[in-house]
């Protein structure tokens, strides 16, 4: 299996550049949209879009527990 997931800080910045480096040697990419920090809404917005368009999928966190 060759798929990464992806939560963190600074979603655009951070985030953004380590699954595209990811993507770029051949990894699938998994971004989970509400485990992910940011500074600036606008950028973030922008960063999932980018990821659904270009690179593989943007799911949510799901609590198994409710």
């Amino acid at each position: 299996m060759n798929t990464l997931v992806f939560c963190g800080i600074d979603t655009s910045i951070y985030v953004d550049t380590s699954l595209r480096e990811a993507f770029n040697i051949g990894y699938d990419i998994i971004l989970v949209s509400d485990s992910l920090g940011l500074g600036n809404k606008r950028h973030y917005e922008t960063t999932l879009e980018r990821v659904r368009d270009y690179y593989d999928r943007v799911l949510e966190h799901q609590d198994p527990t409710n």
